[in-house]
């Protein structure tokens, strides 16, 4: 993306150079993604995870079971692992293994590496009371600038205001 930047002010040109940044990063990660899922085809894409009695759904970029296993990967952009990341890949193992009764092995491939990711038990229940106490407090959410939000609002499923509850 080419931008001229002769008659702009310092500090927009920093900014529109920042944006230009993000999205090749966006496009890069989304390009490996790609070509990461042509490389093994035997990987579901996109696969749904729900578990209504403890109020999860979400999707499972590349997911199969083989010889009696399950294999999840979590295809990311980042330069490294952060704690979400850790935590969601822990979250869709521990729901998965519910749901087909089989152990399932978890690995999330980002820029630089891959890191197999094991179910820490104590981390994620602690993690899963503070979301649960959140979704169940009385305080009031902030209002909604506007609706067009609901439609990706990870909240969705359980908000009054998104028309899915």
């Amino acid at each position: 993306m080419k931008i001229l930047r002769g008659s702009l002010d310092l500090s927009f040109q920093l900014q529109l150079i920042s944006i230009e940044l993000e999205l090749i990063s966006i496009i890069r990660g989304r390009v490996a993604e790609k070509l990461w899922m042509l490389e093994h085809r035997d990987f579901i894409e996109e696969y749904e995870v729900v578990d209504n009695d403890e109020k999860i759904h979400g999707f499972i970029d590349a997911f199969k079971i083989e010889d009696g296993r399950i294999i999840i990967v979590g295809l990311k952009t980042a330069h490294r692992v952060s704690l979400g990341h850790r935590l969601q890949a822990m979250l869709y193992k521990k729901t998965v293994e519910k749901k087909y009764n089989l152990e399932a092995f978890t690995f999330l491939v980002f820029r630089h590496g891959v890191k197999m990711v094991d179910l820490n038990h104590e981390l994620l229940e602690r993690y899963i009371r503070r979301v649960k106490a959140v979704l169940c407090s009385n305080i009031p959410s902030p209002p909604l600038s506007e609706a067009k939000y609901c439609s990706s609002c990870p909240y969705r499923f359980h908000c009054s205001k998104s028309g899915y509850r």
